[in-house]
């Protein structure tokens, strides 16, 4: 596959300035620190704690429901506008030439 000049060129300067060297001290892993966690207290005979569950936002709006609501409005103002049109042209139709 060929890749214009100018896109290798980017990738290649996004690689530069975003390398660096990976040091894994400085790395957490919050999963197996909570996984630990966890288990030391089960270990110690105390309840574990367990995390509310998060309620969905009520606001939640379904993406597609709006966009059949937006064509089934742009299609009603589109079918009033060419009726209106049409009015206006049978009228100038019925009107004889003087």
């Amino acid at each position: 596959m060929k890749l214009p000049d100018e896109m290798v060129e980017l990738a290649e300067h996004i690689l530069q300035t975003k390398a660096g060297h990976f040091d894994p001290a400085e790395f957490e892993d919050r999963y197996e620190t909570a996984v630990v966690q966890m288990l030391k207290q089960k270990q110690a005979g105390m309840p574990v704690k367990k995390e509310a569950p998060v309620s969905p936002p009520s606001t939640v709006i379904n993406l597609m429901d709006a966009l059949r609501r937006s064509i089934q409005k742009e299609r009603l103002v589109e079918k009033k506008g060419k009726t209106a049109a049409e009015k206006v042209g049978r009228q100038s139709g019925k009107r004889k030439a003087g």
